[in-house]
């Protein structure tokens, strides 16, 4: 949001400001699906986050819903929000080889990170994660691959871009973008994604 300043919040695996969670809730949990539903609001009270996880037990997609409602008295201008994502594939558990290193690209839609069998030790393999993003409210802006560490996250430019797309294999972040001109009082947006991952077979 801007105004004098960019007033900016976020909430990021280990590192949040200017948002605090009031409450989450498993709305759903069978053999078929998990259903999870997290509510945050920032600190100034402007906008309320309601996240909706939607887990396929049966498959291996995530779909995530965000609702944002501005709570703000007024108007805001120039509203952006970021969907960031760390993504360390093939790393980590008994199956894990990459220590952190993959490669990464984006296209109109989505940002990728990948690792192909040709990357893994013998008897590895490697996977693809896909964040995506689906129709929602606001169309999306853009996508972009970062360096991890530059706190893409934490303002409105995305610093240290990785290029040329796509690259070999490093530690990187994906992020997705919208942007609405006016965020009226009262508004909700609805924004939608999801996460998806497969084998990679390509050498």
């Amino acid at each position: 949001m801007t105004g004098a300043a960019d007033n900016v919040h976020w909430d990021v695996y280990g590192s949040t400001s200017g948002i605090s969670c009031v409450s989450n809730q498993v709305c759903r949990d069978d053999a078929d699906e998990l259903v999870k539903m997290a509510e945050s609001v920032t600190t100034n009270g402007f906008i309320t986050i309601r996240q909706t996880f939607i887990i396929s037990k049966n498959g291996t997609r995530v779909v995530i819903r965000m609702d944002l409602t501005n709570c703000a008295n007024r108007d805001l201008d120039d509203f952006l929000v970021k969907r960031y994502a760390d993504i360390d594939i093939d790393t980590g558990g008994s199956a894990g080889w990459a220590n952190f290193q993959a490669r990464w690209d984006k296209n109109r839609d989505s940002v990728f990170t990948y690792n192909l069998d040709g990357d893994a030790p013998d008897k590895k393999h490697g996977h693809v994660v896909n964040m995506v993003a689906m129709p929602s409210d606001l169309s999306l802006e853009g996508t972009y691959v970062g360096r991890l560490g530059a706190q893409q996250s934490a303002s409105r430019a995305n610093p240290n871009l990785l290029a040329p797309l796509p690259t070999g294999r490093t530690d990187g972040d994906g992020i997705l973008q919208w942007h609405a001109p006016h965020f009226r009082a009262g508004e909700c947006i609805r924004i939608n994604l999801y996460y998806d991952t497969f084998r990679a077979f390509a050498r």
